[in-house]
């Protein structure tokens, strides 16, 4: 990962002022966080809109799959007869389920963006797992959209989650195990 100098400047200071409210003297070794101290760094992280600039990706309890209608492809027919295929448009788009925990970190992006709506397009990764199966699934340009913020369990039991719709914008768009769904003829004149 490359870090600019500002970036490298604030993770720098970032470190020594982390280190000096745990009592450590040294930066360059690692150290441990009580549950309090923890609370106070993701409270004063959240509230710092320099700080989550920097940020790019959120580690999620778990993403909803659902099957996505991803292009429209149909048969050619010469005088009635299949004669290859036609390839239409594409799209694709899914849900992101968070704890408020979770949603708190996306809450306070969408504050340093100043809306929802202007947080930038984020490029989403994870793996569809299903018994022993599993498939690294990579989505590029996504664009939040709130979908279920309110809806909650009245009776409880369970921990309150919010659901966050998103749309794939990126020429770049899926990648399934690593293979582009689309080819690079298409979108190389898209991606430069």
């Amino acid at each position: 990962m490359q870090l600019n100098q500002r970036a490298y400047a604030l993770l720098e200071k970032y470190s020594d002022g982390l280190a000096q409210a745990c009592g450590q003297t040294r930066t360059d070794r690692y150290f441990s966080l009580t549950d309090p101290k923890e609370t106070q760094l993701r409270d004063a992280m959240l509230e710092d809109s320099t700080f989550l600039n920097l940020i790019t990706w959120l580690d999620v309890d778990q993403i909803q799959g659902q099957v996505v209608n991803v292009g429209n492809l149909a048969a050619a027919q010469t005088q009635g007869v299949p004669d290859g295929c036609l390839s239409g448009d594409v799209a694709a788009e899914g849900e992101i389920e968070l704890s408020s925990k979770a949603f708190a970190i996306v809450n306070a992006k969408a504050r340093a963006a100043g809306s929802w709506r202007g947080i930038a397009p984020v490029d989403l990764m994870w793996y569809a797992k299903a018994g022993e199966e599993e498939l690294k699934v990579e989505a590029f340009g996504c664009k939040l959209i709130v979908s279920d913020v309110l809806d909650v369990d009245p009776k409880g039991g369970s921990v309150m989650t919010h659901k966050i719709k998103f749309l794939v914008t990126s020429p770049d768009f899926v990648r399934l195990g690593g293979v582009p769904y689309l080819e690079s003829a298409l979108t190389q004149k898209l991606t430069g």
